[in-house]
């Protein structure tokens, strides 16, 4: 599995236009393009619609959450986490992805 990654949402979004990704991880909070914009900008181009994106953040405001989920985000990482957690997000978004 090859891992990339970028510094803020900016570049990971150039990234994204540039390589073929089965799934991206992005923090919430980055500036100066931010997680949740960068999930609104591949949920706005139809190349990107179906890209899994699951968004990790230190806030578990239930408002942030629902935003996420309306945004069409395919799962929300509360930090801190452990690698269980982050497995059992990685495989309900890529049931493939099991290990």
């Amino acid at each position: 599995m090859d891992v990339d990654s970028a510094t803020d949402g900016a570049a990971a979004w150039e990234m994204i236009q540039d390589k073929k990704y089965d799934l991206v991880l992005s923090d919430w909070n980055m500036k100066p393009v931010s997680g949740f914009e960068l999930l609104k900008r591949c949920r706005d181009d139809p190349r990107f619609v179906k890209l899994p994106l699951i968004l990790i953040t230190a806030e578990a405001k239930m408002e942030n959450i629902m935003a996420a989920k309306a945004a069409g985000a395919n799962g929300y990482i509360v930090k801190p986490f452990n690698q269980a957690v982050l497995k059992q997000k990685i495989a309900a978004v890529l049931p493939s992805y099991v290990r």
